[in-house]
């Protein structure tokens, strides 16, 4: 990584580094537009054949193995006309609905690119990020995924990087930790500062700890804090270092989760590292 000399100042920085690049263009959906439609005709077309074929032979469903093979060759053809159908309708309707795109992230911010219009942001602009993944599974392998991860800037821009820009776990691991790198240092100077602030409604974190729930609180001696695939779990450590779970909260609802975490992890190791004077 390269050093360039910022324009008026004497303040060398370093060059922002990619992390992560995507597009969507048009002309994909275009192509995918034309496979869905021969996919369609092709299994309308052997449907088609198998039918006449049945009805001049005078074949019924049940009438030995020609009369299970033709209607097993039916079936496979009515399940290839109907997904064809429902490619090429979904892909119109893309095709129709979305313009170029192209998204770029750096280590400190991102450029996003939609038709003529350019965004360009640091990641001190950006006011809040929401985190929502859903899989869905079948033997082990994920087939189909939903969600998004939404950027809420300090100028109110708010932008949505959806499983249509590509996966967004991977998405997620290349460029979540940028975010939380800047947000956590900010989080974190808040709490030098003695002030407070709140990552969800019933989350708010003090220079004490956190308050769950406007009753319950975890310092930060006892704090135990685990991010799973859809939710945060906070916990208490006993006197034997052994955890009790308070309370769950889904990752959806909760701002800048991953800058949360990067504090969490920072604050509870300085408070719990063993004091070598003892």
């Amino acid at each position: 990584m390269g050093r360039y000399l910022e324009r008026g100042t004497d303040i060398y920085k370093d060059k922002p580094e990619r992390v992560y690049a995507t597009k969507i263009e048009r002309k994909n959906y275009a192509r995918r537009v034309r496979f869905g439609l021969l996919t369609a005709l092709a299994g309308g077309g052997v449907w088609l054949m198998l039918s006449l074929q049945r009805v001049r032979d005078g074949i019924p469903p049940t009438f030995g193995w020609l009369g299970v093979a033709l209607g097993v060759g039916q079936l496979v053809a009515a399940l290839v006309l109907a997904v064809g159908l429902i490619r090429w309708v979904a892909n119109v309707v893309y095709w129709f609905r979305r313009r170029d795109e192209t998204l770029l992230f750096y280590d400190q911010g991102f450029v996003w690119n939609k038709g003529k219009n350019e965004a360009k942001y640091s990641w001190n602009a950006l006011k809040s990020v929401r985190v929502r993944v859903d899989n869905r599974q079948l033997f082990g392998r994920t087939w189909f995924q939903s969600g998004a991860v939404t950027f809420t800037m300090r100028d109110g821009s708010v932008f949505r990087f959806t499983p249509i820009h590509g996966n967004v776990e991977e998405f997620l691991v290349k460029v979540e930790p940028h975010i939380a790198a800047v947000q956590g240092t900010r989080y974190g100077q808040l709490l030098r500062d003695g002030k407070g602030f709140q990552v969800h409604p019933n989350i708010a974190v003090t220079p004490e700890g956190i308050v769950l729930d406007k009753k319950t609180r975890l310092g930060w001696k006892t704090l135990q804090v685990s991010r799973e695939p859809e939710r945060i779990t906070f916990a208490q450590l006993d006197a034997e270092k052994r955890p009790r779970i308070v309370s769950h909260y889904p990752i959806h609802e909760i701002d800048n989760v991953g800058g949360f975490m990067e504090l969490v992890e920072t604050t509870t190791e300085n408070y719990q590292r063993p004091n070598p004077y003892r």
